[in-house]
């Protein structure tokens, strides 16, 4: 005969809170095993490549890697231990110039693509010698760019570039973004180009307020194009398979993303006042992507710390955190990943499973050397602590 127990509230509490004691007198370090993505980042190697001065751009695909050297205008072409393949320095002037480099991508046939300042696209055999040039039939527009950012990717014969200009298009213009295509398609066998892909309407730049000036990112993984404007935390991707046809936009929510105010004025800017957020590169892989991005300094910790003094420039990565966060189709949006402050850009990111590269900040560890050290690195499943107390 089975005799049934009364309870009343407050036993039955007093057992739930014995039981929640006994459940908390250990404590233990162990892996996530959800399905979300909880990663972070692990340096675990490093190669040193034969280039000493500073350089603006540099890729990665497959087993090499490509950086300019904008003081001697030079290009390394080096494999994934260091060792130089091929270099070349270019002259300053002429029908050999490459003019001011400001981006460079490797392609999958060995061939490496060079964009420069003003109407100067060059494409480069594996041993970097000068192979076709390309000149747009419009003027270029663009007068800046952000170091280590892609402004254009390659696909299928096919270069995808960031190239303001067509129809009198300026960037540095309030309705350049309403107006305007982003790209140009340009066609690496006969030179032709046409305008390429439209900013969603999701994007701020599509308000009536006037926004900083944003510049753009370009990644491409299979048939996908993703393109972000580096002041807002939307990606959007474009299927190419389909003309360009947008598949999504997708915001990923920083927890810290300092950004200026929209404004009625002609033009904003948060220079001298704080360190605006912003994404740094994207990098389209397997199933989805990632995002580089760092958060931006606050107006009070950017003003007390004398931050536009040039002598106190290297404290800015102390304060301006680097961020990484990845999608998947499947998954969405991983945790934020903290990079370091040594690290000061990345590249050759083309899977979750596999390594990628980032170049040492040499001023903020305080060397200088005849070499540039690049990290190997990749994202593991992070370790999550469950610490509980008596």
């Amino acid at each position: 005969m089975i005799q049934l127990i009364n309870f009343d509230m407050i036993d039955v509490l007093k057992i739930v809170f014995v039981i929640g004691l006994l459940f908390s007198c250990s404590s233990k370090m162990e892996v996530s095993t959800s399905d979300e993505l909880l990663l972070e980042l692990e340096i675990y190697d490093s190669i040193q490549v034969d280039i000493a001065e500073r350089i603006n751009t540099f890729d990665f695909l497959g087993g090499r890697g490509l950086m300019y050297g904008f003081q001697t205008r030079e290009l390394v072409l080096f494999d994934t231990t260091g060792k130089t393949l091929t270099r070349r320095s270019f002259p300053e002037e002429g029908p050999g110039s490459l003019g001011y480099t400001i981006d460079v991508r490797l392609m999958e046939n060995g061939d490496c693509f060079v964009y420069s300042f003003g109407n100067q696209l060059t494409l480069l055999s594996e041993e970097l010698d000068i192979k076709k040039k390309y000149e747009m039939d419009f003027p270029a527009e663009l007068r800046g760019s952000k170091y280590y950012q892609h402004v254009m990717d390659i696909n299928k014969g096919k270069g995808y570039l960031f190239f303001p200009g067509r129809d009198g298009g300026n960037p540095y213009l309030k309705d350049f973004y309403k107006k305007y295509s982003l790209l140009e398609k340009l066609d690496l066998e006969s030179g032709n180009s046409v305008p390429f892909l439209k900013l969603p309407k999701v994007s701020k730049y599509h308000d009536e307020l006037t926004y900083e000036y944003p510049n753009l990112a370009v990644s491409i993984h299979g048939s996908i194009l993703y393109l972000a404007l580096d002041k807002e935390s939307y990606v959007h991707s474009y299927d190419l398979e389909k003309e360009g046809e947008l598949k999504a936009s997708i915001d990923f929510h920083p927890e810290k993303f300092l950004q200026k105010e929209g404004s009625k004025e002609e033009s904003v800017s948060s220079y001298g006042a704080f360190k605006a957020g912003g994404i740094n590169s994207l990098f389209g892989i397997t199933n989805g992507v990632a995002v580089h991005y760092h958060e931006g300094i606050e107006q009070d910790v950017f003003q007390q710390e004398k931050l536009l003094k040039k002598e106190n420039w290297i404290k800015i990565p102390d304060y301006n955190k680097q961020k990484m966060i990845v999608y998947t189709n499947d998954k969405g949006w991983s945790n934020e990943i903290d990079v370091p402050e040594k690290i000061l850009a990345i590249s050759g990111m083309t899977d979750l499973n596999k390594p990628f590269w980032g170049l040492r900040y040499d001023d903020y560890v305080n060397l200088e050397e005849d070499f540039k050290t690049i990290y190997k690195m990749r994202l593991v499943k992070k370790q999550v602590a469950i610490t509980e107390t008596d």
